[in-house]
């Protein structure tokens, strides 16, 4: 049977490879913060127990975003997750609310594809904030067009100021070179200034 130390040092080895923390000691902090703020969420007195407030409570306590608080907070509770037995962690599951008892999924075997949690918040709309299992996968999408006057749009976009194809130099087509000068000039070139 393993020690304490060596189960703990196993389940922030594991809380550092899901969160990509470098340091021990990070993991181990941001744990303490998602366990603090789960209890204080899973212990308030409303009614309702809201998920995105045990985020808010997580990116509070971090000093970060919501969607690092978010990262972060799956991270540990799968990591915790992944140490229970099968009995214990279906026992939690059963026992926490719907968004809570997710936070708890163990990913799925080989084989499976993962389960996908539709969010039903219209906050999520970034990377950080966003879950698995997009509607529109990125590889099944058209880019867009170009836009009205793109030079994705053109056969040959800078035509116009190419030395090969351009019809003179930007200059010439201006009527600004010395050939086209008016003679406006108050002073002239020969003119010495001091």
């Amino acid at each position: 049977m393993l020690s304490q130390t060596a189960t703990d040092a196993r389940l922030l080895d594991r809380i550092k490879q899901l969160a990509g923390f470098d340091d021990t000691n990070e993991a181990e902090r941001v744990m303490d913060i998602v366990v603090r703020a789960f209890s204080e969420s899973l212990g308030s007195d409303d009614a309702k127990v809201d998920v995105d407030d045990f985020f808010e409570r997580v990116s509070k306590g971090e000093g970060t975003t919501i969607g690092f608080a978010r990262e972060h907070s799956e991270a540990v509770c799968r990591a915790l997750a992944e140490r229970l037995s099968d009995a214990d962690l279906s026992k939690l599951q059963e026992w926490l609310p719907g968004p809570f008892a997710e936070l708890f999924r163990r990913p799925a075997t080989e084989g499976e594809p993962p389960p996908h949690a539709v969010s039903s918040s219209s906050r999520h709309h970034t990377l950080a904030t966003g879950r698995l299992g997009s509607l529109h996968a990125t590889s099944d999408s058209r880019p867009a067009g170009a836009q009205a006057h793109s030079v994705a749009r053109e056969d040959n976009p800078h035509a116009d100021t190419k030395l090969s194809s351009a019809p003179g130099t930007t200059q010439e087509r201006l009527n600004e070179s010395l050939a086209t000068a008016q003679p406006s000039s108050r002073r002239s070139i020969g003119d010495r200034r001091d």
